[in-house]
């Protein structure tokens, strides 16, 4: 399909391909392959279209009616540029090779921003919406943590644990995408406006609906696939017994993806569905070296030392393993739990004046916070 469809005027036809209604990513491929190309679709004849699976006589109607919309459709579609939105097709060759490879993938991407790299780690971080302030910490925790080692966090911009996962994310100063289940010119929840822009600032916010589209429940357990398929492994933070970071869970190890489970506390609601995960099977998850285990990552991590990637963001994947600046060292010995200096230069071997100079860096950074004289733990959100 990619070598046929390379007319300027053949991207048109596959707007239009995507917005007819009732046609999803499958039956667009089934199209596809009976045709060739996006304009062949519309050029068919209505016997050539019966006789492919999926299209009927309403079908059928609907691709002649969206045909006779194409001057709309143009207009709309200048309209969507000029607010920014960028779309990219699963025919060209910057469509994310880690959705092409899904059953379903999305016949297109709308997005605002920088789509992640395929060549850089990733990690999804998703958890309840009505998560606990425990839960709060450990989504942000991960995130930035895994963001200042430069892997790339994906999540679903939902309230609670998704939410703080970006946050994290973008307080380390990474790279965060947020897969929306509406368009990607809608902001939902509106609570997390703030998060959205800034999203936008250091990774992009995507959807496989048109802009303009209204979030619907059904587009949630949807969104969830593409969540896992960006990610090299997904983290489960809090989840009930029934819960859509779940479903997550399941696309996930259905994709080959590694899935990790931050553990909780017995008898809790919402740690039921984390527990049960890792009773499963799920890796359970107490610290970030635990994802460095993951086998795509590592491979992906030695792809990065020898070089195959080279920008500044990406390079903090691997810096770690040469010599780490000192702040970071501390940074990582630092807990919820109170440590005075001395605990923390017997944690790292680092001498008292290196240390000192670190715990202030860090403060001045926003990442560390003391509790009482000479205590220190990890800033709170």
């Amino acid at each position: 399909m990619t070598n046929r469809i390379n007319d300027k005027d053949e991207k048109i036809y596959s707007y239009m391909l995507s917005l007819i209604p009732g046609i999803g990513s499958v039956t667009i491929s089934y199209l596809l392959e009976s045709l060739g190309t996006p304009r062949a679709v519309f050029e068919a004849k209505e016997e050539e279209l019966d006789k492919i699976p999926g299209i009927g006589k309403k079908k059928i109607r609907d691709i002649k009616k969206t045909l006779l919309s194409k001057e709309d459709i143009q207009k709309k579609i200048i309209k969507w540029e000029s607010n920014g939105i960028r779309s990219l097709f699963i025919y060209e060759k910057d469509y994310p090779l880690t959705l092409s490879n899904i059953i379903d993938a999305p016949f297109v991407l709308y997005y605002k921003g920088r789509l992640p790299l395929d060549e850089v780690p990733s990690v999804a971080i998703v958890g309840a919406r009505g998560c606990s302030d425990y839960g709060k910490n450990m989504a942000y925790r991960f995130g930035k943590e895994l963001a200042m080692e430069g892997f790339q966090i994906i999540s679903g911009m939902a309230t609670g644990a998704d939410n703080y996962g970006h946050m994290g994310a973008l307080a380390g100063g990474g790279y965060t995408a947020g897969v929306l289940g509406c368009g990607v010119d809608i902001c939902y929840p509106r609570t997390n406006i703030t998060t959205y822009f800034e999203i936008q600032k250091k990774g992009c916010v995507i959807s496989e609906v048109p802009p303009g589209t209204d979030p619907e429940p059904g587009f949630f357990p949807r969104r969830n696939r593409l969540i896992s398929a960006l990610a090299d492994a997904v983290i489960i933070v809090e989840a009930r017994e029934r819960s859509g970071s779940l479903i997550t869970a399941d696309q996930a190890l259905e994709q080959g993806k590694d899935v990790y489970a931050v553990p909780g506390r017995i008898g809790d609601p919402l740690s039921s569905g984390c527990l049960q995960l890792i009773k499963q099977g799920a890796y359970p998850l107490t610290d970030i070296k635990d994802i460095m285990e993951c086998d795509s990552i590592k491979r992906k991590i030695s792809n990065l030392k020898k070089g195959s990637v080279k920008s500044d963001a990406e390079s903090k994947v691997y810096s770690s393993s040469k010599e780490e600046q000192t702040d970071q060292i501390v940074f990582k010995v630092l807990t919820d739990f109170p440590k005075n200096i001395n605990r923390i230069m017997y944690e790292t071997n680092l001498s008292y004046e290196k240390t000192a100079q670190a715990i202030v860096n860090l403060e001045l950074e926003g990442m560390l916070r003391s509790v009482s004289a000479g205590l220190y733990v990890r800033a709170g959100i």
